[in-house]
């Protein structure tokens, strides 16, 4: 579970802190007032895409830090060495746009922010129902269901190979004289690179030995009048340590007690004389030399210039001239190449056909069970005639990197309706409700969900069964939604109202967990208006009172 969220300096948010509990977290609050922004900062927290817009204005960056009580698989503990109960992820973003990250205090970099978020939390943003018709989705999510990861990795492996040896075979197939053409650039661009005798790692070396020499008369300097200052010179740190020691090692003769006194300044000394030698041994070895710096610029200059050509990385510019081998060895025995690559095309497309043969009956296999499963999901958030298909066609004649099929999720949701595809008929509160079906069904048992207005499109009946459907999936768990629906802030757990206030020159945003009393105010003005009414006042205190006997009842 998520136990603290500390956001500064993020967007309109100047400082604040959330603790939120298990079970439902609802976030409401006037439009505006910043609750999609407290679900972004999360977001960022865990490794998503940030631009220095995000910072707070007239402020020289961001920081957000989020604590977990968590269950994270085996390898992810080892990979990042976590073994406390709790795990903290901070990111912060400066104004020139440089992000740093951290686990529990440890730099790391920002995708192993994303890979722990994505074993912790599922989003559910405020426009992810739209692309739940999209074709592309569909599959990943039938596919995520399905656990053919690794049958679609192969998949993209022996497609990426196919068509790397169909480009080899077109470019042998050209004319001679396009085939003379693309040898002489080939070769020339193989000669460069060669020429250059390029060291694996090298521009990092550069990057760290450039740096020293353009300072070397600054490291001599400090390091001198370091050495000095510890050992060296007159009235030095030694020299002075040396006299107390003295006078402490009379006094402890006399008080045995301050033996251990004794012992430690003993060892303080011993420390400061070999770090002064050290540093002796550093300034000894800095080596001025001007001619050595104007060479090692121009080699840096010059590997500049060959990753802007062929990079962007050196290991780049060093795989495209081992690309470039094959390629030039391609032209210039074409008649036995094109022989060899075409007997590798047709071994890779007859494999490549098998998977996804295989790939085509995982998917429907599973496009069935998901069908049921999510059909029994959504049938009582006002479904009750609900028909559901996941349709998977293959073309085998039409691989692609996902395969052969062509996935489409089919949707009926009134009696003697045909099956149609969900994106010609289905509306906003439908669309919305059947992705809160496929996220019950899809997210992992250990994984926080987050839903960022998902009564987008929904009315008031509709949003009561899915404030059940919500509140009842919660009881596993912990969930944080962010609505307008007062029909699904009554089931809340833990209710929150961010409000926004203005100042002269900036806003502050405050997020505060309400009482019951301050619950009722805040349905109230969900379903009344700004100003609250006894009757108003009345119907909140029963909506409230009418989930809370109702959150014992399974959805």
């Amino acid at each position: 579970m998520l136990k603290k969220l500390k956001i500064k300096n993020f967007a309109i948010i100047d400082e604040v802190e959330i603790n939120p509990m298990q079970g439902l977290n609802v976030f409401t609050g006037e439009t505006g007032a910043g609750k999609s922004i407290i679900v972004e900062a999360l977001s960022f927290a865990l490794g998503a895409r940030a631009s220095t817009d995000l910072i707070r204005h007239n402020e020289k960056g961001l920081e957000v830090t989020a604590v977990f009580k968590y269950c994270l698989p085996r390898d992810l503990k080892s990979k990042y060495e976590i073994t406390a109960e709790e795990i903290t992820l901070k990111r912060s973003l400066d104004i020139k746009g440089k992000s740093k990250s951290f686990i529990n205090g440890k730099a790391v970099a920002v995708s192993a922010l994303s890979q722990i978020g994505d074993s912790l939390v599922d989003f559910h943003g405020q426009y992810e129902h739209q692309t739940l018709l999209k074709p592309q989705v569909q599959l990943d999510l039938l596919d995520a269901f399905a656990g053919v990861k690794d049958t679609v990795k192969n998949v993209n492996r022996l497609f990426d190979e196919r068509q790397s040896i169909l480009k080899r075979l077109e470019e042998i197939k050209m004319s001679q004289e396009q085939k003379e053409r693309l040898l002489d650039l080939y070769k020339f661009q193989f000669q460069e690179i060669e020429n250059a005798g390029i060291k694996p790692n090298e521009d990092l070396e550069l990057e760290e030995t450039v740096p020293k020499l353009r300072n070397a008369h600054k490291l001599l300097s400090l390091s001198a009048d370091s050495y000095e200052a510890l050992y060296g010179g007159e009235g030095s740190a030694v020299e002075k340590i040396a006299v107390g020691l003295k006078a402490i090692e009379e006094l402890s003769s006399i008080d045995s007690s301050q033996e251990e006194l004794c012992k430690n300044i003993n060892q303080a000394l011993t420390a400061i004389e070999d770090s002064a030698n050290a540093i002796s041994n550093y300034k000894d070895s800095i080596d001025i030399d001007s001619k050595e710096l104007d060479s090692l610029i121009t080699r840096q200059d010059k590997l500049s210039m060959l990753k802007k050509k062929y990079g962007p990385a050196l290991e780049d510019v060093l795989n495209f001239k081992t690309e470039l081998e094959t390629k030039i060895s391609d032209l210039e025995f074409s008649d036995k190449k094109e022989s060899e690559l075409e007997k590798q095309a047709e071994k890779i497309t007859a494999n490549l056909k098998t998977l996804c043969t295989k790939l085509h009956d995982e998917r429907m296999l599973h496009g069935n069970k998901l069908s049921s499963l999510l059909t029994k999901e959504i049938k009582p958030m006002g479904f009750s005639n609900i028909k559901f298909d996941v349709s998977v066609e293959m073309d085998e004649e039409n691989i692609t990197r996902t395969g052969a099929d062509t996935v489409e999720f089919l949707f009926s949701p009134n009696p003697g309706e045909p099956l149609k595809p969900l994106k010609n008929i289905a509306s906003g509160g439908e669309i919305s409700r059947v992705m809160l079906g496929l996220k019950t069904v899809l997210s992992g048992e250990n994984i926080i969900s987050v839903f960022d207005e998902i009564d987008a499109g929904i009315g008031g009946v509709t949003g009561r069964l899915v404030g059940e459907k919500l509140q009842n999936i919660s009881k596993t768990g912990q969930m944080f939604v962010i609505t307008h629906l007062a029909q699904i802030a009554g089931f809340a757990d833990n209710h929150y109202c961010i409000t926004k206030h203005p100042g002269t020159n900036s806003v502050k945003i405050e997020v505060e967990k309400l009482s019951h009393k301050q619950r009722i105010d805040e349905i109230s003005r969900m379903l009344g208006g700004r100003k609250a009414s006894a009757i108003s006042l009345k119907h909140a205190s029963e909506l409230i009172e009418k989930c809370t006997t109702q959150k014992g009842v399974n959805v």
